[in-house]
C-alpha cells in the first residue's frame, strides 16, 4: 500500500482530487467580481466529518474534536477559512455553485450583508408552506418561458408571497434576512456555476422535498428572483441594501401589475392543498411527542453561553413560545460536546438546550470536560450540568 493511498485513507480525502476542486475554486472566485463590489477568493480547506482529516492548498491535517464541521464560512488556527465538507459534489456546476455559495459568505459582511439566520416557523404551518410552495411553482413557470408567459408567472408569484406575508405581517423581516443571507448565496453560486438555470430550477424542486422549509426557503427564492432580475435589470444589485424585498425589485424591474387574488389552477393549487392538509395532521401528532418528550416530560437542561453547533438546515421543527426541535443535532459549549439523535429543543434565546433525561442511553451522548457534572434540575425527574466545585 503506497503512501498515496495510506493518507487518503488517514484523511478520508483523496488529497490529488481535492487539490483539483481547489483549483476549480480559484480559478472561478475572482468572477464574484462581476455581480459584487469584490471578488469572493479567500482560503479553502475541505473536511471528512468522519475522520476529521482536511486537506488546504498548502497541505494536510486533522481538526480537533471540538472543531465545528460544516459547508460554512468558518474560524480555524486563528483564521477565516471557507470551510467544504468532503465529499464534494461530482457534477462539476452543482460543486462550483456550492463553492461559491460559501465564499459569497466569506465575504458577505465585507460589502454590505450581514450574515443573518433567522427561523421562519412560519413557513412549518399549514398556510406558511401553501403559499410559500405556489410561490416556487410560479418562479419555476417564470424561469422556463419568457415574453408575456414570464410576466405572468413572475406577478403570480410575487402575489403568492403577498398573500402568505398577509396572514403572517411579521414573517416580512425574517424571510427577508435569510433571502438576504442563504438566498444571496445560493444566487451567487447559481449564477456563476456556469449553468445558472437548471441550478436554479434544481432549487426550486429540491426545496419542496424537504420536510421543513423554516431554515431552507431562501436556497430557492434567491437563485429565482435573481435570476430573472438579471434578465429585467442587470444592473440590479448595484443599489442592492440588506433591507430590500427581491419580489418588491422584481416588480419595478419588469414592471408587474401583481393580481390581488392570482389563480391557484395552474399551479395544481386545490391538490396541493389536499396534501398540505394531510402534511399538517401529522406534523401536529409530531408535535405532540415532542412537547411530551422535550417540555412536559422530565429534561436534561444544558445552559448556553458560546456554543457553536452542527445540524441539518432541512430538520428543524418550531414549537412556537418555546424554541426550536431539532431531530439531530451536535452542540459545543464552555461545558464539552453533546451529540443528539431524538431531538433536542434549542430555545427561542439561545439560552439553553433540553434533551429528554429517559433517553439518556440511546437520544443524545454527552462529553462533560473536566470540572463539570450533572446535578438535579429544577423539576422532579430533570437534571442540569454545573461546575464541580
Amino acid at each position: 500500500m503506497g503512501p498515496a493511498l495510506l493518507l487518503t485513507l488517514a484523511l478520508g480525502i483523496d488529497p490529488q482530487l481535492a487539490r483539483s476542486y481547489l483549483a476549480e475554486a480559484g480559478a472561478s472566485c475572482k468572477a464574484g467580481a462581476l455581480l459584487w463590489p469584490r471578488g469572493l477568493c479567500g482560503p479553502i480547506v475541505i473536511v471528512d466529518a468522519k475522520t476529521r482529516g482536511y486537506v488546504t492548498a498548502d497541505g494536510e491535517g486533522t481538526l480537533p474534536k471540538d472543531a465545528a464541521i460544516a459547508n460554512t464560512a468558518a474560524n480555524m488556527n486563528g483564521s477565516k477559512w471557507i470551510m467544504l465538507q468532503w465529499p464534494l459534489p461530482e457534477d462539476r456546476n452543482v460543486r462550483l455553485a456550492l463553492m461559491l455559495h460559501e465564499s459569497f459568505h466569506f465575504v458577505q459582511a465585507d460589502i454590505g450583508f450581514p450574515m443573518a439566520n433567522p427561523a421562519n416557523p412560519h413557513l412549518d404551518s399549514l398556510e406558511g408552506r401553501y403559499w410559500i410552495e405556489l410561490e416556487w411553482r410560479a418562479l419555476a413557470a417564470a424561469l422556463e418561458s419568457d415574453g408575456d408567459a414570464r410576466r405572468r408567472a413572475a406577478a403570480d408569484a410575487v402575489g403568492f408571497r403577498r398573500k402568505r406575508r398577509a396572514i403572517f405581517p411579521d414573517a416580512a423581516a425574517t424571510e427577508r434576512a435569510l433571502e438576504m443571507n442563504e438566498g444571496l448565496a445560493e444566487y451567487t453560486g447559481v449564477s456563476l456555476s456556469g449553468d445558472s438555470a437548471r441550478l436554479a430550477l434544481r432549487d426550486l424542486a429540491d426545496a419542496a422535498a424537504k420536510p421543513t422549509f423554516v431554515r431552507s426557503f431562501a436556497y430557492a427564492t434567491g437563485p429565482a428572483y435573481g435570476l430573472l432580475l438579471d434578465a429585467a435589470d442587470p444592473a440590479w444589485r448595484k443599489s442592492l441594501k440588506p433591507t430590500d424585498d427581491l419580489a418588491d425589485l422584481l416588480v419595478r424591474s419588469m414592471k408587474l401589475g401583481v393580481p390581488a387574488e392570482p389563480a391557484i389552477q395552474p399551479y395544481d393549487g386545490a391538490v396541493l392543498r389536499d396534501r398540505e392538509v394531510e402534511r399538517d395532521q401529522a406534523r401536529r401528532r409530531r408535535l405532540a411527542e415532542f412537547r411530551k418528550l422535550l417540555i412536559e416530560g422530565p429534561v436534561l437542561e444544558i445552559p448556553l453561553r458560546s456554543m457553536s453547533f452542527d445540524f441539518n438546515p432541512d430538520e428543524p421543527v418550531p414549537i412556537e413560545g418555546f424554541g426550536t426541535v431539532y431531530p439531530t443535532i451536535t452542540v459545543r459549549d464552555d461545558w464539552g460536546r453533546i451529540e443528539v439523535a431524538k431531538g433536542a429543543l434549542l430555545a427561542e434565546n439561545y439560552s439553553r438546550l433540553m434533551v429528554s433525561a429517559t433517553a439518556r442511553d440511546t437520544g443524545w451522548k454527552l462529553d462533560l470536560k473536566p470540572g463539570w457534572k450533572i446535578v438535579p434540575g429544577k423539576r422532579a425527574g430533570d437534571l442540569t450540568i454545573a461546575r464541580d466545585r
